[in-house]
């Protein structure tokens, strides 16, 4: 991810055609961890 945005991962970087597949241009950026228990799982 920050290879694309220049060490700022959180920064937003717009494509040239985002406007074109999103509704609404996002002003900031989520980053969110996910955590998975695998015990338990079958």
């Amino acid at each position: 991810m920050t290879a694309f945005t220049k060490g700022e991962p959180t920064k937003v970087h717009h494509l040239d055609r985002d406007p074109e597949f999103l509704m609404e241009l996002p002003a900031f950026i989520q980053i969110h961890r996910i955590l998975i228990n695998r015990q338990g799982l079958r």
